[in-house]
């Protein structure tokens, strides 16, 4: 069996992911983070790292649940094409809530050679065999089942 290895993007480019959950969180945060927090928070890892954020994507209101989300979509799409270095996002439920599509999600980000970078949460900003057990630990808690 040959393992596929993971092929870093150079550069400084990156893209940004935000969503919120519930219409009381899109400008005011409840138990999370806000699009604008969220937009900020993105904005000074770029700035700090040496990155430019070529591409905002945002679902206002919108559950993790469903991969019915525009933006999202949108990201997904365009990944591949844009091949950022990086692609800055609050945490990993921030991206989704449902590990089946959470990792079809990454796979199609990773497979663009866009590396991931946590800018709310606990993951290592490395790749780091630990930033990747940690990574799935939280994808695996986003998604809330048990299987």
């Amino acid at each position: 069996m040959t393992t596929k290895t993971f092929r870093h993007n150079d550069g400084d480019l990156a893209i940004a992911y935000y969503r919120c959950s519930t219409p009381s969180q899109v400008e005011t945060p409840v138990a999370e983070a806000s699009i604008g927090q969220q937009r900020d928070a993105a904005h000074k890892y770029a700035e700090e790292h040496g990155l430019t954020i070529i591409r905002e994507y945002e679902d206002r209101a919108i559950s993790g649940t469903t991969s019915e989300r525009p933006g999202y979509q949108q990201m997904l799409s365009e990944v591949g094409r844009l091949r950022p270095a990086v692609r800055i996002l609050w945490k990993a439920d921030r991206l989704g809530r449902d590990v089946a599509e959470l990792a079809r999600a990454m796979q199609a980000i990773k497979d663009a050679g866009c590396r991931v970078c946590y800018v709310g949460g606990t993951v290592p900003d490395d790749d780091s065999p630990e930033a990747g057990l940690m990574e799935s630990m939280l994808d695996g808690m986003a998604g809330g089942t048990r299987y």
